[in-house]
């Protein structure tokens, strides 16, 4: 068994936790000789040298790739660089992927935005089109919501809102788009579907 399945480590906890909170590159040639690794690490790893390259995005940090060899000394100056280079690359196309999933998400509901649905459901109608597939198209809103909003306040309106969506993601096929139109609006797209 790989003695890291499943490690989950808080916000600056370790040596790994350590390097992504600082924003610092940590390389250990031997673990029983770094003031970092008290009592030479976790004997039951047997991690003899370890290799740390947080993945910068900005000033700050995403994440850390982490090397770790039970041989001292296995990490020359051109490994940190490579793996520099990666996490360069890996910080930058996580970066990336939030960014995306931020401008096509919303918010509250972290269905798909009434932007993203659109531009969507214009592509579906031109590939059913295209192949001759059925494309199913449905528009909900949901009764009395003003009522709980006005009588209970946005907060529980949000919960309300987001019960609903729970709900939606559970029901629906994993390749249907399902999208906050708007308040208590939402929009769906069954992809392949005819009339039944």
């Amino acid at each position: 068994v790989y003695p890291f399945s499943g490690l989950v480590l808080k916000w600056g906890e370790g040596i790994a936790g350590w390097s992504v909170k600082e924003s610092k590159i940590i390389s250990i040639p031997r673990m029983k000789h770094d003031r970092l690794a008290p009592n030479g690490g976790p004997p039951h790893l047997s991690v003899q040298s370890l290799l740390c390259v947080p993945l910068p995005v900005r000033s700050r940090a995403l994440g850390v790739i982490s090397l770790n060899s039970r041989r001292a000394g296995a990490f020359t100056p051109e490994h940190q660089a490579l793996l520099e280079r990666v996490a360069h690359h890996t910080a930058l196309e996580i970066e990336n992927h939030r960014l995306y999933e931020l401008s096509v998400t919303d918010a509250l509901t972290q269905l798909y935005n009434r932007r993203f649905f659109v531009r969507r459901l214009e592509d579906e109608i031109g590939r059913a089109e295209r192949v001759g597939e059925p494309l199913a198209l449905c528009l909900a809103d949901l009764n009395g919501f003003k009522l709980i909003n006005d009588g209970h306040g946005h907060p529980v309106g949000d919960e309300v809102l987001l019960a609903v969506a729970r709900r939606f993601r559970l029901k629906l096929r994993a390749y249907d788009i399902a999208a906050r139109y708007g308040g208590d609006e939402f929009s769906f797209l069954f992809l392949n579907a005819g009339r039944k």
